[in-house]
């Protein structure tokens, strides 16, 4: 049989075979996030992170023969050198899956330190030295009796561990402290704390293999960093960059956003907001300050990598002239016919509030987008949801008049229909896993002055803003969510001038003309919403008529 290499593909949900040409001859579909596997000589052993469990291979047929249930997030595994049991580390559940290969199932679990995580056999077979992440230790466990003989204090957040081949000593990569702890096997004791670049030449490990668990932990497990800098432009625009990595690594395709503090007076803004990073983890994004604004401005950029939150800030100074001013055009004095809009009253309002919806397609369609989230939460998937406004020409929001008083005051109420957009995001890859529309609807008074005769026809209400924060599943397919609605309601009627004078500035003759044929005016009543789209308005007192 041909010598074929076996590789974990984590977010494919796979193994795939790669030939001795380097080529890939197969594909085997095993549990969620395989992360590791070990080999015997008739079967595969895979780690399943996502799933919690052990796909068993049979390596001659390439075909999944059995799943074994173990303990939470299994990481890592190990065969002892006579092929009777396998040893699996449970980061998320502290413990070690034994399991017997010739009754293909788990015979008992061994407690462990915090987040257990590579581990190591003696060529003997007779122990199993395990790092463990959380509690900066290692556990050794005797395979006679399947109990922990000692527990070792190492340094800072242990991820990599390697024997020498005589079996004397073990060598532990220390991911906080970024060194190495050397445990002698006889004493089962910490003999020295050096680095990797100072471990004795003859001490026979495997160096490379060593750094590459540690590299590949740093990629997994990492701490983030963001850089902020600034550089002033032209036109009163100022450049802001930035880099942002895990433990060194660049992290592409990511949002950073940003937040600002004006301290003087005028106005900035800064897009684009957020700004996605590139392969380089770098990002770029343009302050521009209106004419006029003098002060200073604290920036804050911040992102999240792998669920840590990271920022940066940089404090710049501001001074942007006024734009010069030139002295309009005059006109002659002559008569004219005016006619235009008069605002009778206005409003602006915001409002937040709680709302329970159901999700579609729950519990009879398990495979749409909604299926997906449901199914997942109740089985305790890691995912996460999240909602999005949206508004769109096929999607518009909507304001409906559904009443309206007379009087200063008088007294409106108004229907708001929206969509939003829930989206079900894989906690662990951030994949987008399902998407899917659901409406939202509310009522509310406003007090504001309509006189008479006013009608639904003078009213102009408009949807400004919508927020929408991460909704919480309460049980089975109901999701409750918070918004936040900004909208504004004018009151106006139009009005006829008579005068003769002289414009400022030249004028346009759709709005002014010699008074003997008035421009036509489009109907005052109109609802829009950013960014500029139309929403749909619904005058229910005319239509009940």
């Amino acid at each position: 049989m041909e010598k074929v290499n076996y590789v974990p593909n984590f977010n494919g949900n796979d193994i795939v075979v790669i030939s001795s040409a380097n080529e890939e001859v197969d594909t085997i579909t095993v549990g969620d996030n395989p992360i590791a596997l070990v080999q015997t000589t008739a079967h595969l052993y895979v780690a399943n992170f996502g799933s919690d469990n052990v796909s068993v291979i049979d390596v001659n047929e390439r075909s999944v023969i059995k799943t074994l249930d173990v303990g939470s997030g299994p990481d890592a595994l190990a065969v002892t050198p006579d092929e009777k049991y396998v040893y699996v580390t449970n980061w998320d559940s502290n413990n070690v899956s034994v399991i017997s290969i010739t009754e293909q199932k788990v015979i008992t679990t061994i407690q462990t330190g915090v987040n257990p995580d590579a581990l190591e056999i003696t060529s003997d077979g007779s122990r199993v030295y395990i790092v463990n992440f959380g509690s900066n230790d290692v556990t050794v466990i005797s395979t006679e009796t399947n109990q922990v003989s000692h527990t070792i204090p190492v340094g800072d957040t242990p991820d990599a561990l390697a024997l020498s081949p005589d079996g004397s000593r073990v060598f532990v990569m220390n991911f906080g402290t970024n060194d190495v702890s050397i445990i002698d096997t006889k004493h089962n004791a910490v003999i020295d704390t050096t680095t990797i670049d100072n471990l004795p030449s003859n001490s026979g490990v495997e160096l490379s293999n060593l750094q590459m668990d540690d590299e590949f932990f740093r990629l997994v497990y990492c701490t983030p960093d963001l850089t902020l800098e600034s550089k002033r432009g032209d036109n009163c625009t100022y450049e802001l960059s930035g880099i942002l990595t895990c433990s060194g690594a660049p992290q592409p395709d990511t949002e950073v956003n940003f937040s600002s503090i004006l301290t003087g007076s005028g106005s900035i803004m800064i897009m684009p907001n957020p700004a996605t990073t590139d392969e380089t983890g770098s990002f770029t994004a343009t302050l521009q300050a209106a004419h006029g604004t003098a002060g200073t401005v604290t920036v804050t950029a911040q992102s999240t990598v792998r669920d840590s939150n990271v920022s940066a800030t940089q404090t710049i100074p501001i001074n942007c002239p006024p734009p010069p001013t030139t002295p309009p055009p005059k006109n002659p004095k002559i008569p004219n016919c005016i006619r235009t809009t008069k605002i009778y009253d206005w409003l602006y309002d915001a409002k937040t509030f709680k709302t329970t919806i159901s999700i579609p397609g729950y519990p009879s369609d398990s495979a749409s987008p909604a299926g997906i989230t449901t199914n997942g939460l109740q089985n305790e998937k890691k995912v996460r949801l999240i909602c999005i406004p949206s508004v769109s020409e096929n999607n518009p929001p909507v304001c409906e008049i559904v009443d309206i008083k007379n009087g200063i005051p008088g007294t409106i109420k108004i229907r708001w229909t929206f969509y939003i957009n829930m989206r079900t995001i894989d906690y662990d890859s951030n994949e987008l896993l399902g998407e899917f529309l659901m409406p939202v609807q509310f009522e509310n008074d406003y007090v504001i002055c309509v006189p008479e005769p006013f009608t639904a026809n003078n009213i102009v209400c408009s949807l400004i803003g919508v927020t929408c924060k991460n909704s919480t599943v309460l049980s089975g397919d109901q999701v409750e969510v918070v918004m936040t609605v900004c909208n504004e309601i004018e009151v106006q009627g139009e009005v006829k001038l008579e005068l003769l004078g002289q414009a400022c500035q030249p004028r346009s003759p759709k709005i002014i003309g010699d008074g003997s044929h008035p421009p036509e005016i489009e109907p005052f009543v109109r609802c829009l919403t950013v960014p500029d789209l139309p929403i749909h308005y619904i005058n229910s007192l005319n239509n009940n008529q």
